[in-house]
């Protein structure tokens, strides 16, 4: 029935993940217009950050690394900690917080000064004194020193330090990623240089001979065909898509590269043959040298030959004529 079909797609729609903002500012809308509140659309205004990719980079950084800052939280809390336990015991009253005086009642009361204003400044030392002015000296050169290099230097450079190792790892993977889809074939592997110098070209390639688009339409084609008409390849097509099987694609595989290969070797046996044939042609030549400088030499010195060699040196392809090729 229609209704029921409407409340199906309804019901899948609200429990459809990608949905959950749209649903959370339907809801917004709802309570403003209901208790004409309307600055509570103002909280609708968060979709304008959370559309920008930088804020992505922002949200996966930290998101990546929250363990990592759960304990330099925690490293956090037990620094301070120790701190507020050193100046309520022993320098209670000698020191402070900008616009907050100087000293405090309780342990608690200096734990949450601390957490408050000790994290962004260092103590102010007075001595009992507001007016006081100079140099610290002794205990409080210790503390001051100690606390603004552990507190105020370590644990924001530390902070700093993993979200900016997490943004430089962001950053290497998109840059790799992106230069995986602009110079690598999506269906073969096969990067542009290989195919730029022994295939057909990379964009001839990715555009005629593995399109990825041409591969999607050819298994969506077998999944919803009526297998009683698949023939023998979109069948087995079929069966590696269902078993997951990769061997299906042409992985590390290309025709133009198959047909460059044979293009090499036919040269290569052309190129060859001719290396034959040219070694052929000199050896029959030096034959003939040797030939005709025998005849030359032969009377000469009571019929003893100068320096040239005997027949019986001469090769055996002196016989063969000079258009007489090797089978």
């Amino acid at each position: 029935l229609p209704s029921n079909w409407l409340l199906d797609m309804g019901w899948d729609l609200a429990m459809d993940s990608r949905y959950v903002w749209d649903w959370l500012y339907l809801a917004i809308s709802a309570l403003a217009v209901v208790t004409q509140e309307y600055l509570i659309l103002a909280i609708a205004i968060i979709e304008l950050p959370a559309r920008m990719r930088t804020v992505h980079y922002v949200a996966t950084a930290v998101s990546s690394n929250i363990g990592q800052l759960v304990a330099v939280l925690v490293m956090t809390l037990v620094v301070l900690l120790l701190f507020t336990v050193i100046g309520f015991r022993l320098l209670n009253n000698n020191y402070g917080f900008e616009n907050e005086g100087t000293g405090c009642d309780s342990l608690l009361e200096c734990y949450a000064l601390h957490l408050d204003y000790g994290v962004r400044v260092a103590p102010i030392w007075a001595f009992g004194s507001p007016e006081h002015t100079g140099a610290v000296m002794g205990w409080g050169f210790l503390f001051n020193v100690t606390y603004y290099l552990l507190v105020i230097l370590v644990v924001t450079a530390i902070v700093s330090g993993i979200i900016i190792d997490s943004f430089s790892e962001l950053r290497s993977i998109n840059s790799s990623r992106e230069d995986d889809i602009r110079n690598t074939c999506f269906i073969c592997g096969l990067d542009r240089d290989e195919l730029e110098l022994h295939g057909s070209g990379f964009h001839k390639h990715i555009q005629t001979e593995h399109n990825m688009w041409h591969f999607l339409f050819f298994i969506m084609h077998v999944t919803t065909k009526d297998p009683t008409l698949l023939n023998g390849q979109e069948a087995y097509a079929l069966e590696k898509v269902r078993a997951k099987d990769v061997r299906l694609m042409p992985i590390r595989r290309a025709r133009c590269l198959d047909d460059s290969q044979n293009e090499v070797r036919e040269q290569g046996e052309k190129l060859e043959a001719k290396v034959d044939e040219l070694a052929r042609q000199l050896r029959f030549l030096s034959a003939q040298v040797y030939s005709s400088l025998q005849m030359v030499t032969a009377p000469s010195s009571g019929g003893g030959t100068t320096g040239v060699p005997p027949a019986s040196r001469i090769p055996s392809v002196a016989a063969e004529g000079p258009g007489s090729g090797r089978q």
